[in-house]
């Protein structure tokens, strides 16, 4: 049986992230050898500066990676994520790749005896883990296509060895949107707030091989600090029961972008069933076996999952519960966890 088959029948085939982002994802192939691998990437909301956030999951690898990189079908650089990949060793492992939006520099050529400054472009140069500006489109022009169908290929390279699939969807799963609220225990002064947007999807692929996939965007404003770690908790207990230990499913902040003063500002990323990072060097984490996943799914359709972003302290909360008030009915999602336990 296939994932297909159990949710395109309940559910649309379509997906709504915050407004304005994008999201697609492929099974990474090898040329030679036997290696696996799995990508997933989303184009966050233009109302902060755009970043393009990529997840990279891999096992089989017989050398350290060495580049990864988002090309057009005819050969063209779109995003090169050479700065992200330093010390990844091969085997399994895990990392995310994370581009802002950039603009081609033009600095100006100092005014002489009266004489404007003259502006000019700043060379041939595309740095390391950056965005082709050479294009002269913007990072949403050059790349919305790719995660909207267009042939686009994802490459994972080692010295002698790579990866590479055509960008595409996934099937539809789930999706959910709520408000962030102080913790009032820990900080009942706090002024703080936000809001989640969270999609869950899985692959399209045999169960025995599918992969379960959240997609997130967290909004917050006015923190009394900055971000130290934030991810998906199950507390095993109804809301607001705090959760004990780190979360189930850490989510990658790094490409957080705002206001550092007043930690005010957005990020967006994706975890990926499998990865093993802790959201702060490099990788989000969603490392849940099968049962475990199970177990996860199941709390969260029963009211015992929260979003939770920590300063100093967990400043902000913000439940997640399957029911009408959500986009996704609570049948539907019974009927998804059926089928979950194949994960």
């Amino acid at each position: 049986m296939k994932w297909l088959t159990v949710l395109c029948c309940v559910l649309p085939m379509a997906m709504a992230f915050k407004e304005g982002a994008s999201f697609s994802a492929c099974s990474l192939t090898p040329t030679s050898g036997t290696a696996t691998g799995f990508v997933a990437c989303v184009l966050s909301s233009p109302y902060v500066n755009r970043t393009l956030f990529c997840g990279f999951q891999f096992a089989g690898l017989t050398s350290a990676v060495t580049g990864a990189e988002i090309q057009r079908a005819d050969g063209t650089p779109l995003v090169d994520f050479s700065d992200a990949v330093g010390g990844i060793v091969g085997g399994s492992n895990s990392f995310d790749g994370i581009v802002r939006e950039v603009t081609p520099y033009q600095p100006a050529v100092a005014a002489v005896n009266g004489n404007p400054a003259i502006p000019q472009v700043y060379g041939d140069v595309r740095p390391a883990g950056a965005f082709n500006y050479k294009l002269n489109l913007s990072l949403s022009d050059a790349l919305f296509p790719c995660l909207s169908g267009a042939n686009c290929k994802v490459y994972l390279r080692t010295a002698a060895e790579t990866l590479s699939c055509p960008l595409g969807g996934m099937v539809f799963g789930a999706e959910f949107d709520f408000g962030l609220f102080v913790n009032k225990t820990v900080n009942p002064s706090s002024t703080a707030s936000g809001y989640a947007w969270l999609n869950w999807l899985v692959t399209s692929e045999d169960t025995l091989n599918a992969r379960s996939v959240w997609v997130y965007t967290i909004d917050y404003k006015d923190l009394s600090g900055p971000i130290s770690s934030t991810g998906f908790y199950s507390a095993g207990a109804p809301y607001p029961v705090p959760a004990f230990g780190p979360p189930n499913i850490f989510f990658d902040f790094a490409g957080a972008a705002g206001d550092s003063i007043t930690n005010t500002g957005s990020f967006s990323g994706v975890a990926i069933q499998g990865q093993i990072g802790d959201g702060v060097t490099g990788s989000s984490g969603y490392n849940l076996n099968a049962v475990q996943n199970m177990a996860f799914l199941t709390n969260c359709s029963v009211d015992y999952c929260y979003i939770g972003v920590n300063t100093q302290y967990l400043e902000l909360r913000g439940q997640l519960y399957a029911g009408a008030s959500q986009l996704l009915p609570s049948l539907v999602w019974m009927v998804v966890l059926a089928f979950a336990l194949v994960l």
